[in-house]
């Protein structure tokens, strides 16, 4: 049993590790991305998930006080905070879907576009992956489970009378205000610097696509004519000519290269490929290459 006990330590110390340090490595990218964007904040507040510029206010109650209006205010302000919290959520989960949209696009045209020997290109293209995956990492910090504060049921409020009540509520309430405050307003920094890096990665593809499409050089007439022959079965098929039997193997060759466009150029040249162009012409009563005509002479 003692065995076991150690093991089960073991790997509780090694999960908690695991679990400190990714909480460590999350919040220092989020420090540094934030710090990158120009905003001030310190690393214990990235840790803790919240600034701590709203302090909490405590009502000081007098006699003649409306304990009825500050009850109502005090809710309508609660109510006033949980809805800017619900904009701005709804803000990440739309950059979170644009993200991934822009993620795949790049995996799918990007990698095609970026057959070059540009450096500058490669480059752009890491910088541009690096940024969504941080933006990524930043709405990754957005939706974690942070400090909330929220009105709660004690024992000792079965006491209270009705008034006393209703100025707890009240302090309770605003002190729920000022904490929802100091989260949200992080979590606008946030949403901020992510949206940031995400148009700053988004800028980057457009100009590599523009780039890259500009750079893409029109096909030539020799290209064309190449491109028509090979795709043209038929005529690949008289040029290859019957099958004949296999013969002996030879002796094994030295390694060499074979230069495409000479071998091109001289089946292009070879009089025998215009010679059976125009037999196949004539069978097929088609004008694959222009003929010598002969101009009609005046009486």
């Amino acid at each position: 049993m003692s065995e076991i006990g150690a093991i089960e330590s073991w790997i509780q110390s090694a999960l908690n590790c695991f679990y400190h340090g990714r909480a460590w490595l999350a919040a220092a990218v989020a420090y540094a991305s934030l710090r990158l964007y120009g905003f001030e904040v310190s690393f214990a507040h990235v840790r803790k998930g919240a600034y701590d510029t709203h302090k909490p206010v405590q009502v000081t109650f007098k006699s003649n006080s409306d304990v009825v209006g500050l009850l109502e205010l005090s809710k309508e302000c609660l109510d006033n905070t949980d809805a800017r919290r619900k904009q701005v959520t709804d803000k990440c989960k739309t950059l979170l879907t644009l993200t991934s949209v822009l993620l795949a696009v790049i995996g799918v045209f990007l990698p095609k576009t970026l057959a070059s020997d540009s450096h500058w290109a490669g480059i752009a293209f890491i910088i541009s992956v690096a940024a969504l995956l941080n933006t990524l990492m930043l709405l990754l910090v957005f939706f974690d489970i942070g400090i909330e504060s929220e009105v709660t049921l004690e024992p000792e409020l079965n006491s209270y009378n009705s008034d006393d009540l209703k100025k707890h509520l009240v302090n309770s309430r605003l002190q729920c205000v000022s904490g929802a405050q100091n989260r949200t307003d992080y979590l606008v920094d946030v949403y901020r610097t992510a949206r940031f890096f995400f148009l700053s990665a988004f800028s980057i593809v457009v100009v590599l696509l523009f780039t890259n499409f500009i750079r893409v050089p029109a096909p030539t007439s020799h290209e064309r004519a190449i491109h028509e022959l090979r795709g043209n079965p038929e005529l690949v098929k008289l040029l290859r000519g019957p099958m004949g039997e296999q013969g002996e193997q030879g002796e094994k060759g030295e390694d060499g290269t074979i230069d495409t466009k000479a071998v091109v150029d001289a089946l292009l040249r070879d009089p025998r490929l215009k010679q059976a162009l125009e037999e196949w012409a004539n069978e097929n009563n088609s004008a694959l290459l222009p003929h010598n005509s002969t101009p009609p002479t005046g009486n």
